[in-house]
């Protein structure tokens, strides 16, 4: 199997962050044969850094959107199949052969190695379908792992075999990125996160637009998946136990708007049962932890 592959990156206000998340591209031991990056409108001087990279790199395209507000829920999904669409027809037509297709969003920086350390894992297990490193965040100068499990790659720096994504596809959904890493699993395909590999974000996940609306936007996802009220309540009383407590109190207003409203829930009945199934397991597991204290 090659060892090429393609990347897509939304970007909206990222003037920040965009010298390191390049740096990190160009720098890779194995650059893309693409790299897609849309623009969604960026107001704050995103266009100016990225001006130019397109030429230097004949492998960079960049799609221009119109200016407008950062907007949440299905819209991230709606920025990356505008990346995959044009990646899909511009390979086409270029005849751009490649194995893994992969997002990396634009708050995220990592060593040359990232992608050809991913690149190997995919080689020595031929039935890894998607993979990601440990993301972190600073906090001063401490290093915050993004706690997730072995099994949940980082949605932000991954890459997923062509062979993966012929299953499993891109979908307009709330957490695009998890309802594929179910549709992976579901057609027998492993998912890895190594918490080895570091993706370096400059702000913890989802606070892109703060952390308040991070959690609304959260809760809402949740209640999308199919995650129940139980649930619901269960995870805000553990946000209360983490930096920035406040947190918890956007998640539940966040998930119970959308439930007391009966929005549209994911009507893919697998993914609503995959998510069901998972949570029944963690409250079993609580369950075991506090029994096996109190003995």
């Amino acid at each position: 199997m090659g060892r090429s592959y393609i990347l897509f990156t939304p970007i909206k206000n990222e003037v920040r962050n965009l010298p390191n998340l390049i740096s990190s591209i160009l720098s890779q031991t194995i650059h893309p044969v693409l790299w897609i990056i849309t623009n969604d409108g960026s107001t704050d001087g995103s266009s100016k850094i990225l001006e130019g990279l397109d030429n230097r790199c004949s492998w960079v395209k960049i799609i221009k959107m119109p200016e407008g507000p950062r907007k949440i829920g299905f819209h991230y999904s709606e920025v990356v199949k505008a990346c995959i669409d044009y990646a899909m027809e511009y390979c086409k037509v270029k005849k751009v052969d490649y194995n893994y297709l992969g997002v990396v969003d634009a708050d995220i920086s990592f060593d040359k190695n990232y992608f050809e350390y991913l690149i190997n894992k995919f080689e020595k297990d031929p039935s890894l379908g998607i993979a990601g490193g440990g993301t972190y965040f600073k906090r001063g100068k401490k290093l915050i792992w993004d706690k997730t499990t072995s099994q949940w790659p980082t949605g932000g720096a991954m890459l997923v075999s062509s062979k993966c994504f012929n299953k499993t596809r891109w979908e307009i959904s709330r957490s695009p990125d998890g309802v594929m890493f179910v549709k992976a699993m579901l057609n027998g395909f492993k998912t890895r996160n190594y918490r080895e590999l570091v993706a370096l974000q400059s702000r913890p996940t989802s606070t892109g637009d703060g952390y308040w609306n991070g959690f609304i936007d959260f809760g809402q996802t949740r209640y999308y998946l199919g995650y129940t009220p139980l649930f619901a309540i269960i995870y805000s009383v553990r946000l209360l136990f983490s930096y920035p407590f406040f947190h918890s109190i956007a998640f539940m207003v966040g998930y119970f708007s959308d439930c007391f409203k009966k929005k549209k829930r994911n009507d893919d009945k697998e993914i609503l049962m995959f998510f069901r199934r998972r949570l029944k397991a963690k409250l079993k597991e609580l369950f075991q932890y506090y029994r096996c204290k109190d003995e």
